[in-house]
């Protein structure tokens, strides 16, 4: 599509109740309004005519330093990719899961970058995700019951993984997922 969504996290000293709030004379009334930490707001931008559209927001209560604002940006954007297709915890049924822009940073499911599909079917396995969904909504510390392929959240497009270049292998060939195509370097 010609539509990506971005997803702008910040933080304001009024945020967290700061000693800032409080010296500018701010009413008690107003500052118990002040009790989000950090706020990020999803936004979907068309790439042809430039206009935007706010989609959604989500407020968390307790962090707002840089390096969790970085991290939290990147969950919620793979969360949101991951209801979108409906993939991992987000293939449970509505009636269980609500896809709300609150729900969002709940689920904080790993990716990999595999690019074989060996476990993409599990990626929407509603029996597979419908206990750890539940106990995450009973507010319990699960793990996920595995990692999501990135291959699932973006099908037609193949996922070419960075760990040759970490690990310094030599790369002779990339070849497609879904095509007779491929790339020979020597």
């Amino acid at each position: 599509g010609r539509t990506v969504t971005l997803v702008i996290a910040f933080s304001h000293p009024c945020f967290v109740n700061s000693p800032d709030c409080q010296r500018t004379g701010v009413s008690s009334v107003a500052k118990t309004k002040c009790t989000a930490a950090a706020i990020a707001l999803f936004v979907d931008l068309d790439l042809l005519d430039q206009s935007y559209t706010e989609s959604g927001w989500v407020q968390h209560r307790s962090r707002h330093d840089p390096e969790f604002l970085q991290l939290w940006s990147n969950t919620l954007a793979m969360n949101r990719r991951m209801a979108e297709m409906r993939i991992g915890a987000f293939c449970v049924e509505d009636s269980i899961i609500c896809h709300s822009a609150e729900r969002l940073h709940s689920f904080g499911v790993k990716t990999h970058e595999s690019n074989c599909k060996h476990d993409d079917c599990d990626d929407t396995d509603i029996e597979l995700w419908r206990p750890f969904v539940l106990e995450k909504l009973r507010e319990k510390n699960v793990q996920a019951p595995k990692k999501v392929a990135v291959s699932s959240l973006y099908p037609f497009c193949d996922v070419i993984s960075n760990k040759a270049v970490t690990s310094l292998q030599p790369v002779p060939e990339i070849s497609c997922r879904g095509f007779p195509i491929r790339l020979c370097y020597g």
